[in-house]
């Protein structure tokens, strides 16, 4: 429902983390491959995995380190099977091998350089100087001590600074290449000290680290999540092999006379044939299948998406309309199919959905732990809690930030509000990072908070400019505060591009088009700010903020935005009661349910 919140679906947090970490796991890889584009397609490899894992990286403690660990176990299965491949090619026939030369003074090259020393130290250059990680984390990562790293960090400056000619030995004509740095065990029988010029070859790096980041190109998400659903299909296949080959030697197929589904069978099945698509400015919307969509009385008026697969879509009359007893639907399938599900006893109350990553969702009161297809009344608030815990979440209540369990439901307040602050906001899911943002007033006007420890404390931000309320979004570090005025006119944007450390003004005056926000700002993985006006109309910003343009072509009129567990809906589609969902708020798929 708008403005309440759940906790971040897999996908959503896989994407915040590509578009937060993708440039630097490169550069950490290149360590590995001295080969940026191999590089960036193990990196590119180590993500989709992730993206077709069934629960994203959610089980993981470390996801950052997770994806540099299957990157560079990628990048080291394919060195030895080019390696076997060698082999079996030259056993038979040997061939004559060409050894490049090590580049000198007059033509080096930083990165042939790289390339020609040894790779222990290879490694460490490139992980301290282009992946900016300190010696402790180099060693983290190398599973070396401490120790080792700076002592390969001093060997592989000075390896590269003789294949540079980066260094003036008394005695060494400028621009000579002198001998070899010796080791403890060979120093040298006389002769002054030879000077190593460190900072300039640290400059160097560092203007390779730039070139290098520079260089690096990110694809949109789609195209990695299109080469997950390739890993998921192959291990689809693999499984269906295994399974059918268990078949064929058992000799028959097994049935189920005594399975005991509680589900209803689907009230309609969604036709193959494909749907017609809509879109303009990279935002894509792709319509219904075909006849296959449920029809219940009512129009949809919340929309919850555990995961890119699972969502309900909750159908109520309207006020004023006949009444109607309300309808809650179920899909597994993104959207595509839908079936009916049980509906709580309700006595007529308003009615939301809270949804939760473990599969329960909290309707009126009640919980289901099967989908929605039985209920249990929820144990009334037992006053104030002290943190949002685990599997608990914040939502907006009559005295501010309330704490909802997907056990109990309603928890009571939280104890520790935002100081100095009403809370009228508070966002649809949390941070990759687990950090709560909520909008509101406070003293001086308009401002937002957002506790990263539970709601144990809380950074208030006073946004200064004039309005009635605020709101954020986030993607990765990038976060935005969305200022609101009367009808709800956007009167400033703020960004920040530290995860919420420092905010700074983006626009200079109102956002005079469109006239009002519906909903929430989207912040796209290609830099844009999507948002839907209250004229019906979609809008992105190219500039942060600054200035919005009409993306019309044949996109439909829209109601608002709003951020779900895992994702976006987009509510009143064609101007009645369709909805979409989009995990990434470019590709939208209209819901088959009406």
């Amino acid at each position: 429902m708008p403005g309440r919140d759940a906790r971040a679906s897999p996908e959503q947090a896989i994407g915040e983390l590509y578009h937060a970490c993708y440039r630097r796991l490169v550069a950490q890889v290149y360590a590995f491959t001295t080969d940026l584009t191999e590089a960036q397609d193990v990196v590119q490899e180590a993500f989709a995995r992730a993206l077709a894992r069934p629960r994203g990286l959610a089980d993981v403690d470390n996801p950052e380190a997770w994806l540099r660990t299957v990157a560079v176990n990628v990048v080291r299965r394919r060195w030895r099977r080019r390696k076997l491949l060698d082999t079996i090619l030259l056993r038979d026939r040997p061939v004559a091998r060409t050894v490049v030369p090590a580049p000198g003074p007059e033509r080096a090259d930083l990165r042939d350089a790289l390339a020609g020393i040894p790779a222990t130290y290879r490694e460490v250059v490139v992980l301290h100087y282009f992946a900016d990680l300190p010696v402790e984390e180099v060693a983290a990562v190398l599973e070396v001590p401490v120790g080792t790293v700076k002592s390969r960090l001093s060997r592989g400056r000075a390896a590269l600074a003789e294949r540079l000619g980066d260094y003036r030995d008394q005695g060494t004509a400028p621009g000579r290449a002198a001998p070899r740095p010796e080791g403890p065990r060979h120093r040298r029988a006389a002769g002054p000290p030879r000077r190593w010029h460190v900072p300039e070859l640290e400059t160097r790096l560092a203007h390779e680290r730039e070139d290098l980041l520079d260089a690096i190109e990110q694809p949109p998400l789609e195209r990695i999540g299109a080469r997950a659903a390739g890993i998921r299909h192959r291990r689809r296949a693999r499984r269906a092999g295994v399974a059918l080959a268990v078949v064929a030697a058992a000799g028959f197929v097994a049935v189920r006379p005594w399975s005991t589904d509680p589900e209803p069978p689907p009230v309609a099945v969604a036709s193959p044939s494909p749907g017609v698509v809509y879109t303009d400015a990279g935002i894509t919307i792709n319509g219904l299948t075909g006849d296959g969509y449920i029809d219940p009385r009512g129009w949809i008026t919340d929309v919850e998406f555990t995961d890119p697969d699972n969502g309900y879509a909750l159908v109520q009359c309207r006020a004023g309309e006949d009444p109607c007893p309300a309808s809650l639907a179920r899909s597994t399938d993104g959207g595509i199919t839908w079936r009916l599900a049980t509906m709580p006893p309700s006595a007529g109350a308003p009615l939301d959905i809270t949804a939760f990553p473990d599969g329960r969702l909290v309707v009126a009161g009640y919980v289901s732990t099967d989908s929605g297809q039985t209920w249990q009344a929820t144990t009334r608030p037992n006053g104030p809690t002290t943190v949002i815990g685990k599997g608990q979440v914040p939502r907006l209540g009559d005295g501010g930030v309330e704490v909802w369990s997907s056990m109990y439901g309603n928890r009571g307040e939280l104890v520790r509000q935002p100081p100095g602050m009403t809370v009228n906001w508070v966002a649809g899911a949390p941070t990759a990072t687990g950090g709560w943002w909520v909008g509101g007033t406070g003293d001086s006007g308009p401002a937002v908070a957002v506790t990263r420890d539970g709601g144990a404390s809380w950074e208030v931000h006073a946004l200064g400019a004039p309005g009635q309320t605020a709101q954020v979004s986030v993607l990765g570090d990038h976060v935005y505060a969305t200022v609101l005025g009367p009808d709800r006119q956007i009167t400033a944007i703020y960004m920040s591009t530290d995860s919420g450390q420092r905010f700074t003004r983006t626009t200079s005056g109102p956002v005079t088009t469109p006239g009002g926000l519906a909903g929430e700002a989207v912040p796209l993985l290609d830099g844009r700010l999507l948002i839907t006006g209250t004229d019906q109309k979609w809008y992105l910003s190219e500039d942060d903020g600054r200035t919005f343009t009409w993306a019309d072509g044949s996109l439909p009129i829209v109601g608002p935005i709003v951020r779900t567990p895992a994702g976006y809906v987009a509510y009143d589609l064609f101007g009645s009661d369709w909805a979409a969902f989009s995990a990434d708020g470019s590709t939208w798929r209209k819901l088959q349910v009406n």
